[in-house]
């Protein structure tokens, strides 16, 4: 059994805000593609710097992907972020 598993522990997800079994801050659902670790990074700089939010949420092209985007900040991201992003 030389098989290694990954190193995991419990946690809050950097990607979904989700409470359980993580890969360095990363749960399985946001480690499967189309997702990946480079969103679950984007996730959690969208959650906790507003100015980045900002800039992400400017270079949506879709109204349908501005509204998902506003949808997600509102429901997992700090109240000043939602708000910093309610008022752009």
């Amino acid at each position: 059994m030389s098989e290694h598993l990954p190193i995991a522990s419990i946690g809050t997800c950097i990607g979904c805000n989700r409470f359980g079994r993580v890969d360095r801050g990363v749960c399985a659902d946001c480690l499967r593609p189309p997702r990946g670790r480079r969103w679950a990074e984007m996730s959690r700089r969208c959650r906790e710097d507003p100015e980045f939010a900002l800039a992400v949420l400017a270079r949506i092209t879709t109204e349908r992907g501005k509204a998902m985007f506003i949808s997600f900040i509102r429901t997992c991201a700090h109240p000043s972020i939602a708000r910093a992003v309610d008022d752009a």
